[in-house]
């Protein structure tokens, strides 16, 4: 599933590569795409954020079951306070480049000095690896007023294809499921756009008949 403020697509497709995204949003696409940290964004040749809420979800599993004064809860406490301190200092600069300016440097170093320690557990390393790897697209949020720390909004707007495909074991035909896809892309989109789908939809279906 693709959204931005006012679209939504989704996508069906054979594959999950890298050519999926680069096909959908084409040569000239000048935005940020915002996105887990599934290997197919990687190749992008486009600016990148990473979604803070699979980070630190992936950081709390690792912690669960642990003795609270162990490296891994430690670890996860200390990186989801670090995200917290970045929220509270972007709501004090909201309206001043130079303020997040300023904010994303101060952050940026901590957040590597945060990953770059010497963590002994391989679950801890790990995480401490994708942070550096990522490092930059963790912290776009904090200069660019319009991309958020997460990929909510996608994930939101995906619920109802997961729940659909639960219930009804998924579409039964190539055809079914491009036309599901099409269909959630419609509804999807009206709801980004305000609009309600009963009263927009029979207006669509009254101006198509009209037409014949």
């Amino acid at each position: 599933m693709f959204v931005n403020e006012v679209v939504a697509l989704d996508v069906v497709s054979r594959s999950q590569g890298s050519k999926v995204p680069q096909a959908l949003l084409g040569p000239d696409f000048d935005g940020v795409v915002i996105s887990d940290f599934f290997s197919a964004y990687s190749p992008l040749d486009v600016e990148k954020a990473k979604c803070w809420a699979h980070l630190l979800g992936d950081s709390y599993d690792s912690a669960k079951g642990q003795d609270a004064e162990s490296e891994r809860p430690q670890f996860h406490r200390t990186l989801h306070a670090l995200f917290l301190e970045m929220g509270l200092a972007l709501e004090q600069v909201q309206a001043d480049p130079m303020g997040r300016a300023q904010v994303y440097d101060e952050m940026r170093e901590k957040l590597w000095r945060f990953a770059t320690q010497h963590w002994r557990s391989w679950q801890c390393r790990q995480l401490a690896e994708r942070i550096t790897k990522y490092l930059d697209d963790l912290v776009v949020w904090l200069i660019h007023p319009a991309v958020e720390a997460t990929n909510n909004a996608a994930e939101r707007a995906l619920r109802g294809a997961v729940v659909t495909r639960k219930t009804s074991f998924g579409s039964r035909s190539k055809r079914g499921a491009y036309a599901f896809a099409r269909m959630l892309s419609i509804i999807m989109t009206w709801e980004r756009q305000g609009q309600d789908f009963f009263a927009t939809a029979h207006q669509a279906l009254t101006d198509a008949c009209s037409q014949n």
